[in-house]
């Protein structure tokens, strides 16, 4: 089914390859990275509207900021990386949901094995709880939106932090998340830009249960899972 999840938990250290489905402000890990990707998905998704909108006669004087970035440009973020990375569990984390207090699941983190030992304390700290607040805002949408049970969330979302072209990807039904995406577009504060961007990021990633490729029956399994689940979202909006 679209929601069907794979019943294999993770191990402590794996390597993933790109196969299927494939902010804190202040100091960052890569700063021109970050930025970099920031100002390629303005600029996509400026292009992208300015093209729709041409067609029909209208314009668009500038998309917002932090608006998401063009499905070309995802479809990158997806699959361009070509080799296998190595990524390594550092921390399992207990998690509520913003909508649920007695919603609490542990939600497992995982880095790029080659980045982990670079790293200062203070900025594996601040890395960590970057990836921590992603969590938080997708245990909220499994439990607020999706409406799946804590066992679910825990055996299937993870988060990472990788400097790959992957903002997440679906391994046999375990979905990954990459909070490197998360601060690169300022969404630490969780506001209401940042639970859309990563709602329709998350129905991305479970519709690829139906199809590895972004074919039709991706494509229609992604606009139903938005579709259903949108009301929720918005009910969930209104509650926090």
């Amino acid at each position: 089914s679209v929601g069907g999840v794979a019943t294999a938990l993770v191990p402590t250290a794996v390597q993933y390859c790109p196969g299927i489905g494939s902010g804190h402000e202040g100091v960052t890990v890569v700063p021109p990275r970050l930025q970099e990707i920031k100002a390629a998905a303005a600029a996509e998704a400026q292009s992208t509207v300015e093209q729709c909108f041409a067609a029909s006669g209208a314009t668009v004087t500038r998309v917002r900021e932090g608006a998401r970035p063009a499905v070309k440009w995802l479809k990158e973020c997806h699959e361009e990386a070509t080799s296998e990375i190595d990524l390594v569990l550092v921390d399992t984390v207990q998690l509520g949901s913003a909508a649920n207090r007695q919603y609490q699941c542990p939600i497992k983190l995982f880095v790029a094995k080659s980045t982990v030992d670079t790293w200062t304390m203070e900025e594996k700290a601040r890395i960590e709880g970057t990836m921590a607040s992603l969590g938080s805002l997708l245990v909220s949408l499994t439990d607020a939106v999706f409406g799946w049970d804590t066992s679910t969330t825990a055996r299937t979302v993870s988060v990472v932090w990788e400097d790959s072209e992957r903002m997440a990807f679906n391994k046999g039904g375990l979905l990954f998340f990459n909070a490197l995406y998360f601060e690169a577009f300022g969404h630490a504060a969780a506001n209401s830009d940042a639970v859309h961007f990563w709602f329709v990021t998350f129905c991305h990633e479970v519709a690829h249960n139906v199809s590895a490729d972004h074919d039709r029956v991706h494509e229609n399994a992604e606009e139903v899972l938005i579709t259903e689940f949108l009301h929720p979202l918005q009910a969930f909006l209104w509650r926090t």
